[in-house]
């Protein structure tokens, strides 16, 4: 809370693990400034809504908060589209159970919110498809850069936190104006 009384939005990112030898419990806390983002949601219109289990927005309002931040963007930027898709998260549900499906999920919510920044609007296309955009892209050869590097993030996460689920991550994006 501000000195003149108003609010100032954040988000709080946490995660409880147990030292594997010791048994000792620690937790890891993430703060991120969330202003600029809440005063866009409330802009966008619409009904603001979340998916349940990975806290990213909806397709729906992913939608409307998408065409609201291009009618406000200036043409000469460029915006850009990822769309990641998690191969192999239907067979997890069928094999493993759904508990373990929304494990996979909840956490992949969890790393694109805190991987990607502020400046990119995330959300769940479907079950397995998750959506990336940036209304300020830079130049083309900035966004693919970093792609690159959320792509290996993303890679990474699968390979350490969940090998025995063999899911594969397939990834397009698009940049224009």
């Amino acid at each position: 809370v501000k000195p003149d009384g108003s609010r100032r939005w954040i988000r709080m990112f946490m995660n409880i693990r147990r030292h594997p030898i010791s048994g000792d419990i620690y937790l890891f806390c993430y703060f991120r400034d969330n202003d600029s983002c809440h005063k866009l949601e409330a802009a966008a219109g619409g009904v603001f809504q979340r998916d349940a289990n990975t806290m990213l927005y909806t397709r729906k309002f992913m939608e409307t908060f998408a065409n609201y931040i291009l009618s406000v963007s200036p043409r000469q930027n460029f915006s850009a589209l990822l769309q990641v898709e998690l191969v192999g998260l239907d067979r997890v549900r069928e094999e493993q159970g759904v508990q373990k499906w929304k494990e996979i999920a909840f956490t992949f919510g969890r790393i694109c919110r805190i991987a990607v920044g502020r400046d990119v609007i995330t959300g769940q296309y479907d079950e397995n498809k998750f959506v990336l955009m940036r209304a300020d892209a830079g130049t083309s050869k900035q966004y693919r850069n970093r792609v690159t590097a959320l792509v290996s993030i993303f890679k990474e996460w699968l390979a350490q936190a969940h090998p025995e689920a063999k899911i594969e991550l397939v990834s397009g994006f698009a940049i224009e104006r």
